[in-house]
This record gives structure tokens, sequence and C-alpha cells, in this order.
């Protein structure tokens, strides 16, 4: 019998690529020798460096010729370790913003495939152009599906490099006092932000208007909080030029002699000093009451050692004005057809000769009661040829209108439907000798109400006059009518009844409303006029008085019209008794006996009689008595009556019968 072989551990077994495999063994017992482990021969083939699956194999024999069966166990080389990546260099990492960015790089080792560092993936996202914070990303794989975990560098992109300033123009400078001052200005450049001119902050404290020595200061930033070095400027404010000298008002001036002559004066400016017009000093020798040419002239120095230019002005005083010759009130005056006209006169003066005389003549030859245009000519000479004439114009008009007195009074009253009869006007005027006046619109008496007569009257020079009268049309008459009830019938079995109605207004303004009262205290609206009308009477069975009260358009209002008429809605009552109440009789021709009551009622008018109770006789007026032939057969006949009172209410039938024997 062979030896039987047990291995020891796992079966299969997994070993990691680049690790030491041990093998776990194996036993084998015999059952004859025993024990024969110590003899197995083992074979193992596994190289851990290189991935795959390896069968190591066991024998032994038991020393007296018997082979155990081979047992073998599977291991397998496996990868599952991942290469570790060894960044190279600072981390984190700070370049420079502008410069050149130079990866440090890394290594990778893998325990299985080993140096993995020509495989390490670099994603780069740095931009040095471009402040801020960076992940440089480093990855690897070791060829037999395993990553390593990533490793990152942060890159810091910054800026601790300031700008330079650079001046533009010259350095000092100077300008003129009182110019403008145009600086020159300055460059700015940074290694990171590029130009940063635009971004130049500059402190100009230069005043041209005061002369001195001024520090102008020019700084940047980078925006990224780096300041350049401040640089300056020095820029002196001169003054060199004197004051300019203006004459106000024309260069040359002519007066007329015994004028006043002031001079309009001049102004002085100086570029620095400003206003210098209170320096300045005037020469004026002008004479106004001495014919001649004059020079006025003007100095002044700014203050700063410049002098001014002297400015001058050529004066006249000649003697070519003519006098002046002023009316006395209005240069035109209106006067009143008729009245009377007092001229006011001028007066004349002259510069040299003084006050003169004035000469008065008109054209044509003024007449103060004719309407029309009159010029007055007034005449002054200062007796060197120089005269001066002035006019008034005198109009004689005629602005006063007609006066209209109405003949009458201002107010009248007339009856609507009248005849009215104009009393008329007459018109006076100061200056038309006769004025017709012309009556409007005449009064319409079919109108009620206030109507106005206007009067006119025109001098027929423009002047018009009106007046007026009022005249009111009035209706003092109160309108007539009527009402009657269900076309006069005493009395009625219903509420509903029918008034007709008439009314009349003569020559007045018409009738336009009625209304109506059943107790002759409270009473409807007004209300539109109809001949016929349905009515409805108070509830209650007894006399009903309706009113009717009619207005005219005036608001004169009718006399109260009425109708009354019996509401009785109670039927009548009677009784009928044949023969005075014998039971039997041979004889068809009976007499009936009839009583009939109607209480407050309008009272029993008409009766009528039935065999059958179908079939009527024709009314009849009422009587107590009244001889009847029976119709029916042999045996018992019944006769009925029926009642029927004025307000044609019905009775019930009232019967009795009687037993007609055979003959």
């Amino acid at each position: 019998t062979p030896p039987l072989i047990t291995p020891l551990g796992a079966n299969p077994a997994t070993v990691q690529c680049g690790t030491a495999y041990t093998d776990a063994g194996a036993t084998a017992s015999d059952s004859c020798a025993g024990s024969r482990t110590a003899d197995i021969q083992a074979t193992n083939p596994v190289s851990t460096t290189v991935l795959g699956a390896y069968t190591v194999r066991y024998n032994v024999n038991d020393g007296n010729g018997n082979n155990a069966v081979e047992a073998t166990r599977v291991v397998n080389v496996v990868d599952t370790a991942v290469p570790l990546i060894t960044l190279l260099g600072s981390n984190p990492a700070n370049v420079q913003c502008g410069a050149a960015y130079t990866d440090a790089g890394a290594t990778a080792v893998d325990s299985c495939t080993g140096d993995r560092t020509g495989s390490i993936s670099v994603t780069n996202p740095v931009n040095t152009a471009v402040l801020g914070v960076y992940t440089v990303r480093y990855n690897v794989n070791d060829g037999n599906g395993n990553n390593a975990g990533e490793a990152t560098r942060i890159v810091n992109v910054v800026d601790t490099a300031i700008p330079v300033i650079t001046l533009l123009g010259s350095n000092p400078a100077s300008v003129q006092c009182g110019a403008a001052y145009a600086d020159a200005g300055a460059t700015a450049v940074d290694s990171c932000a590029g130009d940063r001119t635009g971004g130049i902050s500059v402190t100009n404290p230069v005043d041209t208007a005061v002369l001195g020595a001024y520090t102008m200061r020019y700084n940047v930033n980078d925006g990224n909080g780096n300041n350049a070095v401040e640089v300056t400027r020095m820029v002196n404010v001169v003054d060199t030029t004197g004051p300019a000298i203006t004459p106000t008002g024309p260069q040359t001036v002519t007066i007329e002699c015994g004028g006043t002559y002031t001079d309009a004066g001049a102004t002085a400016l100086d570029s620095c000093a400003g206003d210098q017009s209170t320096r300045i000093v005037t020469t004026n020798p002008v004479n106004t009451t001495l014919p001649g040419t004059y020079t006025v002239r003007y100095n002044a120095d700014d203050g700063n050692g410049n002098s001014a230019a002297e400015a001058s002005r050529l004066v006249t005083v000649a003697d070519h004005t003519p006098p002046v010759v002023q009316l006395n009130g209005s240069a035109a005056v209106q006067v009143e057809c008729g009245g009377n006209y007092a001229d006011p006169g001028a007066t004349a003066t002259d510069s040299c000769a003084g006050t003169l005389s004035v000469t008065v003549s008109a054209v044509p030859q003024p007449d103060f009661g004719v309407i029309g245009v009159y010029t007055f000519m007034y005449n002054a000479s200062d007796g060197i040829n120089n005269a001066a004439q002035v006019t008034r114009t005198v109009t004689v008009v005629d602005t006063t209108p007609p006066e209209i007195t109405l003949a009458g009074s201002t107010t009248m009253s007339i009856q609507f439907g009248g005849t009215y009869t104009e009393p008329g006007a007459t018109a006076t005027d100061g200056c038309a000798m006769d004025v017709a006046v012309t009556v409007g619109t005449t009064v319409n008496t079919a109108l009620l109400g206030e109507q106005t007569v206007r009067y006119t009257a025109n001098d027929g020079h423009g002047n018009s006059a009106q007046a007026s009268r009022v005249v009111t049309v009035v209706d003092t008459a109160a309108p007539t009518g009527s009402i009657v009830i269900n076309n006069n019938r005493s009395a009625t079995n219903t509420p509903s009844v029918t008034l007709a109605l008439t009314w009349n207004d003569g020559t007045g303004s018409g009738v336009t409303r009625m209304r109506f009262s059943d107790d002759g205290s409270h009473w409807t609206a007004y209300q539109a006029l109809a001949a016929t009308l349905p009515y409805t009477l108070p509830a209650g069975d007894a006399h009903k008085t309706v009113r009717v009260q009619y207005i005219d358009r005036a608001n004169n209002r009718s006399a109260i019209f009425s109708d009354y008429i019996l509401l009785d809605t109670a039927q009548p009552t009677g009784s009928i008794i044949i023969n005075s109440g014998a039971l039997t009789t041979s004889s068809r021709t009976v007499t009936l006996g009839m009583t009939w009551a109607d209480g407050a009622g309008a009272g029993v008018t008409r009766m009528r009689f039935s065999d059958d109770g179908s079939h009527w006789s024709y009314w009849y007026l009422p009587q107590a008595s009244i001889t009847h032939s029976l119709v029916g057969a042999t045996g018992y006949n019944t006769v009925r009556v029926q009642y029927l009172d004025g307000a044609n209410n019905y009775s019930v039938v009232y019967s009795d019968y009687i037993k007609l024997l055979a003959p």
C-alpha cells in the first residue's frame, strides 16, 4: 500500500508579485512505514517576479517500493499592489508672475514592475501670466492594471515685483504764470501686470495763478499690492509778462457841446495777477465846454515789476445837435365831438443855446364840432441852422353811444296765449340828430316764462346802445276736468274699475299730469294723462270715492273732481215657496211666493226661474208673487229661483218642490 501525501496550507495559494514565496509544505504517512513527511520530494517552480500560475509537486515512497500518488499545489503569482509616486522638489512651490515655470517632476516605483517613472502622466495647468494657485497632478499605472494614488503639487503664481515709473518731458519744467499747465505725464510697466500707465495716480498741486515751485508726484500699483517707487517732477510757475489794458467802450467818442462826459474807463488783466483794473492811472483832459479833440490815457503795472503798454481813447467835443422840442401832454389827443379843446403847448431847449421859443400851427383849421383829424406842429431853431419840429394829432371823435328810453315799464306780464303789443322806445345822441331804434325778437305768448325784448340804436359812428325789457308770459287759470267710474254705474262687485277722465285748460298752457286719491289726503304721484285708466278701489264693501286733480304747465292745479261707486261683493239672499207651502197640486198652474234681501249691498234688481237647474227663464224684475206653469211629468216637480243685485252679484239657487197629481 503506497503512502498518502497531504498538502498543508491553502491550495491553490496566492503570492504577491515581487515578494518572497514560502511554501506551506505537506505531510506523508504510510500504514506500514509510518510518517514519511521528511522523505517528501517537493518540486517548486514558483518565480514571484513573473506573474502566472505555478504547480508545486509533492512525491514520496514508503521505502518498500511503494510510491505515493503525487500531490500538487497551484500557486498564483499576482499583482494587486499599486505603484508609489514620489514628488521631487518643493511642495507647495512658488513661481514669480511672468517668469517661466519648470516643474521638478516625480519618480514612480512598483513592487512588481519596478521603475515606472518614465510612465508618469503629468497634468500641468500652471499659467504664470495669471496669479493664482494651481494644482499639478501626477498619475502612473504599473502595466498590470494597478493605478497609483494620484500625487499633486500646489504651485503658487505670485507677484512680489514692483512696477517701474518713467517720466516723460522735462524735469524740472517751467510754466508762465496764468497760463495752462499741461503735464508731460509718465509711463509705468510691471513684469506681471504689463503696462500700468493708465493706473498712474498723479498728485498735481501746480497753481499757475500763484508764483512758486511745485512738486508733482507720480505713483502706481501693479494691482497686486506692489507699489512703485514714487517719481517726482519740479514745476516752476514764473511771471515775465505785463498786464493788458483794454478801454471800455468805443476807442473814439464824440460828445455834444455843453454835455457831460463820463469816461467809460478801462480794464487791466494780467495773466498772473488777474484783474489789475484798480491799478490803472487815467489821464483825462476832456473839457466839454470847449470844442476840440482830447486824448484820454491809461497806464498800469502788475505789481511784479511788469508794466502794461499805454492805452488811449480820442474824445471829440462838437456842437451839431438840434434843439429838443418837448410836447406838454400827449402826442395824440382825442376830443369828444362838440367838446372844448385847450392846447397844452410845448417847450424847446438846446445844449448850447439854452431855452428857445416855440411856434405853433395847425392843419386843417380845427373844428371841434365835426369829426376829423387835425395836426398841430411845434417848431424851434437854435439860430445856427439846427431846427426841430414835433407834432400832435388831435382827433375829434364820437365815442358816446346814443341813449335809449323805453316807452312804458322795463318789466311786463302778459297772459299765456294773449296778444303782445310792443310799447316801443326812442333814442337820442349828442352828435347824430336822428337815431332809429331796432326792436329784436317779439314776445311768443305760447311760451311760459320770462322773455327779453332787446332794443338797439346806432349813431352811425360805430357807437351802439342796447336796452331791454323783460316780458313774463304767465298762466294763472286753473285747469278743469272730470272723472267717471265704470261708465256711471252705481255699483261694482270687484275693486278693479275703469276711470273715464277728461280735462281742459282753455287758452292756458295745457294740462300735463294728473294724480289720484281715495280719501282726499293721500295722493298718488303725478302721472301722465290718459283718457281711460284701470284703477283698483280700496278693499272692503262700501261706497268708494275716487278723486282726481289736474296740473298744467304753469303748475296751476285744478279743483278736485270725484265720482263714487258702491263696492258690493256680497251675494244677495232669498227664498221661494210654491202654493204657500202646499204639498200637492192637481193643476200645473201654481203660484210662486218669493222673498229676497241684499243687506247693505246694491239691492236685488232681477230674478230668474228654472224647472231643471239647466234651462233658465229670462230675468224678471223682482216680484213677491208670480204665476208659474209646471213643466215636469206627474209626480214631484221642483222650481228654482236665483237673484241678481245691482252689483251683478248672483245669489245661490233657492228651490221648492210640489207633487203634481195625475188628472
